[in-house]
């Protein structure tokens, strides 16, 4: 299950609520086959969640500030990666997680469930 791999992946925690550190974020490089940019987000979590066909997380962003990511739409085909995904940042809720986020000009900021999910097991690796 993703939470033996949620255990599995070495991530920092933040210790101490009062120094919580921003999100980072690390380009993908991904074959030239895949239509879209991403980067590897490791970023403290809020908060996770689903609703209205969307995964949505809540981090401190790069600057410091909250901020909520939405997910693409959930699909039917992809939905095992959804829940894995969306059982890994509820996991991490309250400590440090890793994202795959969008930064096409089309989809930019938009959170990638998929990707994360298919990333959290290479990683495991």
């Amino acid at each position: 299950t993703i939470t033996k791999t949620a255990n599995e992946i070495d991530v920092d925690y933040d210790e101490d609520e009062e120094d919580i550190k921003p999100l980072v974020f690390k380009k993908l490089n991904l074959k030239p086959s895949i239509k879209y940019d991403y980067v590897m987000a490791d970023a403290h979590v809020l908060d996770a969640g689903q609703g209205n066909n969307y995964i949505w997380v809540k981090v401190i962003n790069s600057k410091g500030v909250e901020q909520e990511l939405q997910s693409f739409s959930v699909r039917e085909h992809l939905s095992h990666h959804h829940d894995r995904a969306l059982e890994y940042f509820k996991s991490r809720i309250g400590g440090r997680a890793f994202m795959a986020i969008c930064v096409s000009e089309e989809f930019k900021g938009v959170l990638a469930e998929s990707v994360t999910s298919i990333a959290l097991d290479l990683m495991r690796g």
